[in-house]
């Protein structure tokens, strides 16, 4: 009971998992809602929502699974997370003085010697072992979410569409057979030389947007934008941790 109610109350548990997992369900919850009266409490509806219901938990649950396989692959891709590689010297994420100063005050945060860029050039394996150690360092001392609640923001924002991205298989795959069933019906319903009804229109209307935003909005870049943004706001950080 804990855990499901830590869902709906721990921000991030609701907005970076338990989101993600719902928008995937939504043509099978519009499909429901739609088709069977909420309001009457029998045994066939009773059933419709605790198995709803029971999915929507258990893929929350796995959103986490999902994002982090997403994750990996995709730092692979980056050359390293956001945070690591805005810090090297050879990155033109950041101009070279504020990158100077954050160098700066990682020394003093991280008690450990920023590489220069011979050294960086020379060794990249161990300078970014010193920059992971800085960003382990920031995190460390940043798990205040009421102080540092823009980053806080930005954490679960990245958490959200990382999620988003590592749910879009199984989204597609719901949405897909939603989309298929409700145009034979409507065929089928046309062929009878009558009109689909409202209901019939709005399952496959909402499958349709489903299906179109999971394929072009749900991308790599999505997870990529996030992905900065957060990492922007964590090193900015530095100047209030270090000072």
């Amino acid at each position: 009971m804990e855990a499901v109610l830590k869902k709906f109350t721990d921000p991030y548990e609701r907005k970076a998992r338990l989101y993600p997992a719902l928008l995937a369900l939504l043509p099978v919850v519009v499909a429901v809602a739609l088709y069977t009266d909420w309001l009457t409490l029998d045994v066939s509806n009773t059933v419709y929502i605790a198995a709803i219901a029971g999915i929507l938990f258990w893929l929350a649950g796995k959103t986490r699974d999902l994002g982090k396989a997403v994750e990996k692959r995709l730092v692979a891709q980056w050359g390293g997370m956001p945070s690591v590689t805005l810090l090297r010297h050879r990155d033109q994420g950041l101009d070279r003085y504020t990158k100077q100063r954050y160098h700066q005050k990682a020394e003093r945060l991280a008690g450990i010697p920023m590489p220069s860029a011979f050294e960086e050039e020379r060794d990249p394996t161990d300078a970014d072992e010193r920059y992971r150690a800085v960003t382990s360092a920031l995190l460390s001392r940043t798990r205040d979410t009421n102080e540092y609640a823009l980053l806080f923001k930005e954490n679960i924002n990245y958490g959200f569409w990382r999620n988003l991205r590592g749910l879009k298989p199984f989204a597609l795959f719901i949405a897909a057979p939603i989309i298929g069933f409700g145009i034979c019906h409507d065929l089928e319903v046309i062929m009878s030389f009558n009109s689909p009804d409202g209901l019939e229109l709005a399952v496959v209307s909402m499958g349709a947007i489903t299906l179109v935003a999971w394929v072009f909005t749900i991308n790599d870049d999505a997870v990529r934008r996030a992905a900065d943004n957060y990492a922007l706001r964590l090193l900015e950080c530095l100047d209030k941790v270090s000072a």
